[in-house]
């Protein structure tokens, strides 16, 4: 491969990380990132669940959240109840609002295990959400499709 090759999903994605030879797409600020390396603390009854995107997280979400008891209420919008640990808001919940939920916490990650802070590999329980590769294909053409975004 050239050193010079171009990367289209830059350009969308100024976040983008590089990994290997590859872009991959992260709406993960530096800022956020070092703000949970530097002030997230897990706790041993924390929950997990990572996943490729479009494998079925928010559903597993959902129905780990209700089968612990909606420990932090009967909200309808599952930022509250389940936060993309890397998301600011709007899409996520502040660390303040994280430290304030109540055990156990149930959080969501696509992020790569390498990319995960120490602190949070160690301490937090994870589900690991899997899906058929093609399946999952074909829900991200659709979800891109639905977002106009072009690749």
């Amino acid at each position: 491969m050239s050193g010079n090759l171009r990367y289209p999903l830059h350009d969308k994605f100024p976040h983008s990380v590089l990994h290997g030879n590859f872009s991959v797409p992260s709406k993960v600020t530096p800022e956020r990132d070092a703000a949970l390396r530097l002030h997230f603390r897990p706790r041993p009854s924390d929950i997990m669940i990572a996943a490729y995107q479009k494998s079925g997280s928010t559903w597993l979400n959902t129905m780990l959240y209700e089968l612990l008891g909606a420990p932090n209420g009967d909200k309808l919008d599952m930022r509250y109840n389940v936060p993309w640990l890397g998301a600011l808001p709007p899409l996520g919940t502040t660390l303040e609002e994280m430290e304030n939920m109540e055990s156990p916490r149930v959080f969501k990650t696509h992020a790569y295990w390498g990319w995960l802070p120490d602190n949070i590999k160690q301490t937090c329980r994870f589900i690991y959400c899997y899906r058929n590769p093609k399946d999952v294909a074909v829900s991200y053409w659709y979800h891109i499709k639905a977002l106009r975004l072009t690749y």
